[in-house]
């Protein structure tokens, strides 16, 4: 049923979020998101905005692999190969954000060790 109002689409998208915290991963990434904020309003600089913003799109990715995921198993509940090819792309995009997230980490707090 497609949205008719704003409204119902701002409904929709809220329980999509609680959808997604349910999940460990996403609320990993919501900690990380919270530190990023912090980071931002502490030491506010190019780094720690970039910091946030990659949060962000992190959990915007989990919110997409969980949808993935999902929509896999309930298409076939059994182990398949194409399937799990199908998760593991998703689960790399992830992989790829965090790592994003680690290189950046890295460069923000290498001044305070030199």
């Amino acid at each position: 049923m497609k949205n008719k109002t704003l409204l119902d689409a701002f409904k929709n998208s809220k329980n999509g979020l609680k959808e997604l915290f349910r999940e460990k991963a996403a609320n990993r990434e919501a900690w990380l998101a919270l530190l990023s904020i912090i980071t931002v309003y502490l030491y506010p600089n190019f780094y720690s905005l970039l910091l946030f913003v990659i949060s962000i799109l992190l959990l915007s990715f989990e919110a997409i692999n969980t949808s993935i995921e999902k929509l896999c198993d309930h298409i076939t509940p059994t182990i398949n190969d194409e399937i799990k090819k199908i998760k593991d792309l998703a689960a790399a995009a992830i992989l790829l954000l965090v790592m994003l997230y680690l290189i950046i980490f890295i460069l923000a707090i290498r001044k305070f060790f030199s």
